[in-house]
């Protein structure tokens, strides 16, 4: 009977080579240190996500306001600004570790290509020939009493049934080489080519890309574009999309480029079908009410009313815009000792969005609701009288993204490489058969971790084993 088959260590000495370069090269060839550079990047694009962070304050924002929505940046803060705390991914730490990550998957990219190069180009590779990938190989030794021309003819027979291709490198054929699938050997190099190119697509993006604050226009009102683009944005008209019985169904935005105030293109912006035009992108990000208060007292008497960043001027007409759905706006009533707390529900289900307005006591005491309003109107309670006119504007974000279609195709490609590689992976084992005294065979077989995961190379070795049972 065969013995089991024994694992023997990854013990093949390899050439020794003293000069520094190939130091640094097998030291970023380990798997080990891409894998510890991947999971820094991860872990501070976590960080950077997670944490929130505050920005300068654009024109017409409340001081102070904590910014949980990326692309409030402008300048030289671009996308990267957006993504975690202010400097992190400005920093040459953080630079410096995305270029040592990138360097590792180049190595990694090069030594996959010189394998599958060597691979598929010569089949009978002779073990020994290349003691640096060698050096990493999964070996199983196990014997049998077949002799070996006949273990020799069953795990030919094995193999070749299970569509490996088989190439002789010994003397009288007591070794070979068997490979299975060898040409997707070279999804390696691309995938790793294609992750090299997803990071150009960020580079790109992040040293020449921008975007900047959400832009919260009304019909007829625009903006420049800056950035050394010629371009004047306009707002012609936003529109509710309502469906049967009055259900949202969404919404859209007219916008128009315009130069020298002449009207170059024109588009419709919705959530998920942003709009460009020479590289400068429109897109909807939702939409937030405006809404204009007067309030009166039980007597009918005009009450003043006052908003955040307000002038001292006394006024009994407000203009409430929402910075962000989820804000909640208060007004006050100076003397009443009492506010008015706005907040708005942009959907439930297909209902359409509605105005919530609370009365609230001192202190924040005594909260009622005076009513929830889907158009303009009126509401009254506890001796006041309010006069709500509600409009809707659109939340749209300007930017210019270079690198971003190079980012996506790149991303796609390393993804569709990976599913070939493990879908159909290929298999490279190296196999010898040598006489042990009178009634004993030798195998020996080597497979390379790479290839294969270390428990279906033993599954292998276990398989081959199995043919050359006394009794198989």
């Amino acid at each position: 009977m065969a013995d089991g088959p024994v694992a023997e260590e990854n013990a093949t000495p390899e050439r020794s080579r003293r000069d520094p370069l190939s130091i640094v090269w097998h030291l970023f060839a380990a798997p080990q240190v891409l894998l510890i550079f991947m999971g820094l990047l991860a872990l501070v694009l976590v960080l950077g996500t997670l944490l929130p962070q505050a920005v300068p304050q654009g024109a017409g924002e409340p001081p102070g306001w904590p910014v949980a929505q990326p692309g409030l940046h402008t300048g030289r803060e671009g996308l990267a600004g957006a993504l975690g705390p202010a400097g992190v991914y400005d920093s040459y730490w953080f630079r410096l570790l995305l270029a040592l990550a990138c360097l590792a998957i180049f190595v990694r990219a090069a030594d996959a290509a010189d394998l599958a190069w060597r691979v598929t180009r010569h089949a009978g590779w002779p073990y020994g020939s290349q003691p640096r990938w060698e050096a990493q190989a999964d070996r199983f030794s196990f014997s049998t009493s077949v002799n070996p021309e006949a273990a020799l003819g069953r795990i030919r027979q094995f193999l070749s049934r299970h569509g490996y291709r088989l190439a002789d490198f010994g003397e009288g054929g007591d070794a070979f080489a068997a490979r299975r699938r060898p040409q997707v050997l070279w999804a390696r190099p691309l995938g790793y080519a294609s992750l090299l190119l997803a990071a150009l697509g960020l580079i790109i993006v992040d040293s020449w890309g921008w975007q900047e604050e959400l832009w919260r226009p009304q019909p007829g009102d625009s903006r420049s574009v800056g950035h050394g683009r010629p371009y004047v944005l306009r707002l012609d008209r936003f529109d509710l999309e309502a469906g049967e019985a009055g259900h949202l169904q969404g919404h859209g935005s007219q916008v128009v480029w315009l130069e020298d105030g002449i009207v170059v293109h024109e588009a419709q912006v919705r959530v998920g079908e942003p709009a460009t035009h020479d590289g400068v992108t429109v897109r909807s990000v939702g939409f937030v009410p405006v809404v204009t208060l007067r309030a009166w007292d039980r007597q009918g008497n005009p009450l003043p009313l006052e908003t955040a960043g307000q002038d001292l001027r006394i006024r009994t007409q407000v203009e409430v815009s929402f910075v962000s759905p989820e804000e909640q706006p208060p007004v006050f009533m100076p003397g009443q000792d009492r506010f008015l707390l706005l907040a708005f529900q942009p959907r439930c289900g297909d209902a359409p969005p509605l105005l919530h307005v609370d009365l609230i006591g001192e202190s924040g005491s005594e909260q009622v609701r005076l009513g929830s309003l889907a158009g303009s109107g009126e509401l009254s309670g506890d001796g006041l009288r309010l006069d709500v006119v509600l409009a809707y504007a659109p939340l749209l974000r300007v930017d210019h993204r270079p690198g971003m279609a190079l980012l996506v195709v790149a991303l796609a490609l390393a993804l569709v490489a990976l599913a070939v590689y493990w879908i159909a992976p290929p298999h490279l084992i190296w196999l010898t058969v040598e006489p042990r005294g009178q009634d004993e065979t030798g195998i020996q077989l080597i497979s390379l971790p790479a290839l294969w995961a270390r428990a279906k190379a033993a599954q292998m070795a276990g398989r081959v084993q199995g043919v050359l049972a006394d009794d198989a």
